[in-house]
């Protein structure tokens, strides 16, 4: 015989998990401005963006280095960067970038609620006056079933 208060816990477990599920990743406090699509594009850098799960890697395969630069990813998200050196590999968590409502892309993760964001174009910004620098996305491996 099932005791009562297992049940009980097992309602509680499902409920709340059933609300996290439908709880948004939005901190409007972190909203940043929109996309510059009044900007200039310029050329594709050698510079790999990977997605890694809840991260974003980053290897300069130029011989430029870059001073806090801003990354773009899909047109939508932002975050500030620290310089990068030629040659160095960065590593960007997902949760650094924010769209202007606050909002991070969702993270191919084993524990996940929704869909993982698909990462299709990054871009630098090195400064207001210069044009956006695409990057080389690198698809990550699909999973084989």
């Amino acid at each position: 015989m099932t005791h009562p208060a297992s049940i009980t816990l097992a309602g509680l477990g499902a409920s709340l998990l059933a609300m996290a599920a439908c709880t948004p990743n939005a901190n409007y406090a972190l909203a940043t401005e929109p996309y510059p699509v009044a900007r200039a594009t310029g050329p594709t850098l050698q510079i790999q963006a990977e997605p890694e799960g809840d991260q974003l890697r980053l290897e300069n395969l130029t011989v430029h280095a870059f001073k806090a630069p801003r990354l773009w990813v899909n047109r939508r998200y932002v975050c500030d960067l620290a310089d990068i050196a030629p040659g160095e590999t960065v590593i960007v968590p997902l949760i650094n970038l924010r769209d202007q409502w606050g909002q991070t892309p969702y993270p191919s993760t084993m524990f996940r609620l929704h869909a993982p964001t698909p990462i299709v174009l990054v871009e630098i910004d090195p400064g207001p006056d210069q044009p956006l620098l695409g990057l080389v996305v690198v698809e990550p491996p699909t999973e084989e079933r």
